[in-house]
């Protein structure tokens, strides 16, 4: 009797011990949600709401590691001619500039912890100088494929030449640390609008015409400068594949046979907006405030043609290579040039304006008015000229002067 007792209790630990192996099993090869979703939550901490929307829907980003390295792309965007008023605020704000994932890894980030001297200066400033020294690979126009990924009512910030930068006093939105620098250069985060489902609207789903597409063979970049009316160019600019224009330069009323009849690509500044002869051309808007995002929204609304808004990485490719000064139109057709076509001849780029030629005429400053230039403008010029210069020097292999060859 007593060894039937001993027998039960050893049957009784031996079923303990085999139910406590199962349970320990269990535990081990369950997953443990609690702790899987708090490392997730960690790993998105500080980051925004990413979104990917199309033109019907929207819909959020289930990754969250995916949603973190998005959101910590930050765009490297740049300078353009317009109003350099209302400086965008927040010092957060710049979180929210993105572009894509392989401009960033070529760009050249520089942090400084202090706000400088100036009244309400940035706590710290983001420098991205030289971003695209190993080749552009950004973007020419902002599209939904890129600023899509941002969170709704998130601020769009470009970079731009700002004189009161380089100040006593430089108000909020300089980058400080360039100010300081050797030569100083006056640069600032300009806001030119906030993420919503109607300025998305209105950007193209992607770029179809420019970034990774096959380059224009020949290109003529047709400045507005007087020296087109010392002969008629028309017939040789015509015939290059792209023909590229600025602002308001007519091609009518008489003139086409001084420069041409043919736009393919019109560069347009914040006083031009929406300008076209033709809904054939291509309309490449600068946007550097608030208010010409806006006016671009109402125009593109009731406009049937083709119309973006240069997107910061190329205004920072532009700003990089100018250096510093508030760089002209023209000088974005170079770059784009350089980018975009195997050869360039340029034409209306005599910047001699007021100086009698040899056979003492005196040149307009534009072919169609009899307008002149201000100080302003003047003072932009003599600035550029001598980098317009440099620039077309050192690519000599792809540039020419149409009226020197001519």
């Amino acid at each position: 009797m007593p060894s039937a007792k001993r027998a039960g209790k050893r049957t009784r630990f031996r079923l303990l011990c085999l139910f406590g192996f199962f349970i320990l099993v269990g535990f081990l090869i369950t997953p443990r949600k609690s702790t899987s979703s708090s490392l997730q939550h960690s790993a998105t901490t500080g980051a925004h709401d990413v979104r990917f929307e199309n033109q019907d829907e929207t819909s959020y980003m289930k990754n969250g590691i995916e949603r973190e390295r998005i959101s910590n792309s930050f765009s490297r965007s740049s300078v353009s001619r317009g109003s350099s008023d209302d400086i965008a605020n927040g010092d957060d704000e710049s979180s929210s500039l993105i572009s894509s994932s392989s401009s960033s890894s070529s760009s050249s980030i520089r942090s400084s912890s202090s706000g400088g001297s100036g009244s309400g200066g940035p706590k710290r400033t983001r420098l991205f100088r030289n971003m695209f020294k190993d080749g552009f690979n950004g973007d020419f126009i902002m599209t939904q494929q890129k600023y899509s990924r941002l969170a709704r009512n998130s601020p769009i910030r470009v970079a731009k030449y700002m004189s009161q930068c380089l100040s006593d006093s430089p108000p909020r939105g300089c980058d400080l640390e360039a100010a300081k620098a050797d030569p100083p250069r006056g640069r600032g985060w300009q806001r030119v609008a906030r993420i919503t489902k109607e300025l998305l609207h209105e950007f193209p789903v992607v770029d179809t015409r420019f970034k990774g597409f096959q380059k224009y063979k020949s290109c003529a970049i047709v400045g507005n400068g007087g020296s087109l009316k010392l002969k008629k160019y028309g017939k040789y600019i015509d015939e290059a594949d792209a023909v590229i224009r600025f602002n308001g330069g007519p091609t009518t009323n008489g003139l086409s046979d001084y420069v041409g009849s043919k736009t393919t690509i019109r560069f347009l500044n914040t006083q031009h907006l929406g300008f076209h002869e033709s809904k054939k051309e291509i309309l490449l808007q600068h946007v550097t405030v608030e208010e010409t995002m806006q006016k671009f929204i109402n125009f593109k609304k009731r406009f049937n043609g083709d119309i973006y808004v240069i997107d910061g990485d190329f205004h920072q490719l532009v700003l990089d290579t100018m250096e510093d000064g508030a760089a002209s139109n023209g000088f974005y057709g170079l770059l784009f040039g350089l980018e975009r076509c195997e050869k360039v001849t340029l034409w209306g780029f005599a910047k001699g304006w007021n100086k009698p030629t040899s056979d003492r005429t005196k040149l307009k400053y534009h072919y169609y008015d009899d307008v002149e230039p201000n100080e302003s403008q003047l003072k932009r010029d003599d600035l550029e000229a001598p980098k317009v210069a440099k620039f077309v020097a050192k690519h000599s292999d792809i540039f020419e002067y149409g009226e020197m060859s001519h």
